[in-house]
């Protein structure tokens, strides 16, 4: 959910006495965020995996929900054939070689990075990514990923 001006990444709190903070769309990291929050309601919309079991089992499933060390929370959002795998780092350090497990061998392509040049981030991410027959995390596949610091990719095979 956001609130008036999160979608620019608004300083100061909304106030109804006030308008929006419109000038902050001058800077970088402001059209980044519109940027990003526009790529999101645009990959929601074309991705069925993140809306079409949103209310039952059948959509989501954990990869790891446990990496408190590294502060990193894995899933996957299901639809029939089509499925994501969504990695979120809660810390401003990079993670390279992150390993998760996943269900089908294959060549994975990030459709999403929060890190990406075009939100004005530093691009660590991974592009396309081959998995490799060594199981992880209950899982018969798995990727070696970079994730980027306080940030997520999602991954489509």
């Amino acid at each position: 959910l956001l609130f008036m001006g999160c979608e620019f990444g608004q300083g100061t709190e909304w106030s109804f006495n006030k308008v929006l903070d419109w000038y902050v769309l001058e800077y970088e990291y402001h059209q980044g965020i519109q940027t990003m929050v526009k790529d999101l309601n645009l990959l929601y919309k074309s991705q069925p995996a993140l809306y079409q079991h949103d209310f039952d089992y059948l959509g989501f499933e954990w990869i790891d929900c446990h990496d408190v060390q590294q502060s990193i929370i894995s899933f996957r959002r299901k639809s029939g054939d089509e499925e994501l795998c969504i990695v979120l780092n809660f810390t401003p350090v990079t993670r390279q070689n992150y390993r998760i497990g996943v269900p089908q061998e294959g060549v994975y392509t990030e459709i999403f990075n929060s890190d990406s040049t075009y939100y004005a981030g530093t691009n660590a991410g991974n592009g396309v990514v081959t998995s490799e027959p060594k199981p992880w995390m209950n899982l018969p596949h798995s990727l070696n990923l970079t994730i980027p610091p306080l940030g997520g990719v999602i991954l489509k095979l």
